[in-house]
């Protein structure tokens, strides 16, 4: 699946000038029977077989209600491609609902000109707060304490809530079984043991990482390998572009977190490093996955997400294959990479740091030695990960005639039921907390990205509230020229080195900055 973009300043400017987003409204209009659903969904790497099966389900059990549920794949249901369908209004316009790939915010933001004029008049979206405040289809908790913390948190603008997730979206490094198994290898925890892992490979003659040179995947260890180096404060003052004086400011894309997490991606793609392939840069996210599916091919790990599978069957390729979570930085026991400085009193050496994470993954509990306060931290620290899941979204259009219906197809959607099929469909899981999912009929791969899953705090730059990130190009990298194809790149002209993409990042959004400030308040 190719990594979904930020709406970015063109996208934008499409959207300006579009007022009078009900004006047809008081039109006579065919809508659809309150009991028939229709919904259009994104057509990407989880395909539809998974909510096509649930729809079926849930026809079946309401069935003396007479619900229809009718799925309709649409590749263009991504940002723009919403936008468009919901300013056609009720008349032109027959779904009751978008399964996405689309982060609400960039839809009821308010601002001139945009779909959502102001908090107290009409919204383009229907209001799902009385759907996180119920309870799940069959279960006694609700919507919002059964969803993922990451994304109900995510969800709220405001006090209201207006999308809720459908994608987990969970990454992490695919790596090939039979490499591994032959080799006697084993996943890494932490980067100093993935740079060991990596010239054990070399030495027999491996390429460590198979990589898509348009997808910028490494963006997902990227981003949770700066959330481990950084505090809560830190993170919140960033996804606020908030500096140390208060004021939003450039200045946040300045951090040691920030160049440590280059650095590793740079001594992984690039050239001078031998630790990926080199063809990465010239090949598509599909055609690395192929390659590190196919054993005659000797490259043995690749940054991807939860859908990979599943997406590459969709084309009839598989193999055997597994997926390792995001190591964790080794200079996490340090605070901002100076040795002098320890940030636990009772974790103090790689080879601790090692012990305490593999103690978390296996649920080992906490060793004796090592203080509560440290193993919390380290808990939390070994959480994080990355997603694609912020820009998979459920919306309901406010001029639905069947709101309520597909309320009601929400509430079933979380269900434990609805998980199950789901997984057994597609291998992939839904951003839904159960106990009860049986991945015992997956395949290694979903059973691994399962497991991530179920115990990640995502990271993500949709994760902020302040529009400078949510409707303009500005987050962790800037995607209009990916950091792997800058820093992994043979092109004298073309490179950059870890400080250089660093400091490309932070001069690109420093002069643009006043721009986007200018940009989201034109309201």
């Amino acid at each position: 699946m190719k990594k979904m973009k930020r709406l970015l300043l063109v996208a934008v400017a499409a959207i300006v000038g579009c007022t009078g987003l009900f004006t047809a409204c008081s039109q006579d209009a065919i809508r659809n029977e309150e009991t028939d659903l229709v919904i259009q969904m994104y057509l990407g790497g989880y395909g539809v077989d998974g909510m096509n099966a649930i729809a079926r389900r849930f026809e079946e059990i309401n069935a003396d209600k007479g619900y229809t549920v009718t799925i309709s794949p649409n590749a263009q249901m991504v940002y723009k491609g919403v936008y468009d369908q919901i300013r056609m209004g009720p008349v032109l316009e027959t779904s009751d609902m978008f399964i996405a790939g689309l982060n609400y915010k960039t839809v009821v933001w308010e601002g001139e000109g945009y779909v959502q004029q102001d908090w107290d008049g009409p919204c383009a979206l229907e209001d799902l707060t009385d759907v996180y405040n119920s309870k799940v289809y069959g279960e006694d908790i609700l919507f919002k304490d059964k969803i993922n913390a990451s994304y109900r948190d995510n969800s709220m603008m405001n006090g209201k809530y207006y999308a809720a997730n459908w994608a987990n979206g969970v990454a992490g490094v695919m790596y090939n079984i039979n490499h591994f198994t032959q080799n006697g290898w084993d996943t890494p925890v932490t980067t100093d043991e993935l740079d060991e892992l990596c010239e054990k490979m070399k030495g027999l003659g491996y390429y460590p990482f198979q990589w898509a040179s348009g997808a910028s995947y490494w963006e997902y260890l990227t981003l949770p390998w700066w959330r481990q180096l950084v505090s809560d404060e830190e993170a919140d003052n960033f996804y606020n572009a908030i500096d140390e004086y208060g004021e939003e400011s450039a200045e946040v894309f300045k951090s040691y977190a920030r160049l440590k997490a280059y650095s590793l991606v740079h001594d992984y793609v690039s050239v001078e490093s031998g630790n990926s392939a080199p063809d990465a840069i010239t090949t598509s996210h599909t055609q690395s996955q192929m390659a590190l599916m196919m054993d005659q091919r000797k490259v043995c790990m690749m940054p991807t997400g939860d859908w990979a599978e599943q997406e590459m069957k969709n084309i009839g390729i598989t193999g055997n294959i597994g997926m390792f979570k995001v190591p964790v930085v080794s200079d996490v026991i340090y605070v901002n990479g100076d040795t002098s400085t320890y940030r636990f009193e009772t974790v103090r050496s790689e080879t601790k740091l090692r012990e305490v994470i593999h103690a978390i993954d296996d649920g080992t509990g906490k060793p004796a030695d090592v203080s509560q306060t440290d193993w919390d931290e380290l808990v939390k620290i070994r959480s994080y990960n990355g997603t694609e899941g912020y820009s998979h979204q459920i919306v309901i259009p406010a001029f639905s005639n069947a709101k309520e219906l597909a309320k009601e197809f929400l509430l079933f959607l979380a269900s434990d039921e609805a998980l199950q099929i789901y997984f057994d469909t597609t291998g992939c899981t839904l951003p839904f907390v159960s106990e009860n999912l049986d991945t015992s009929n997956g395949s290694q791969y979903q059973k691994d990205a399962a497991k991530i899953g179920s115990t990640a705090s995502y990271v993500n730059d949709l994760q902020s509230d302040n529009p400078l990130f949510f409707m303009t190009e500005m987050g962790f990298n800037n995607d209009q020229y990916f950091m792997e194809k800058r820093m992994g790149t043979s092109v004298a002209e073309d490179y950059l080195t870890a400080q250089g993409w660093y400091d490309y990042i932070y001069n690109y959004f420093n002069d643009n900055f006043e721009n986007y400030q200018a940009l989201v308040n034109i309201g």
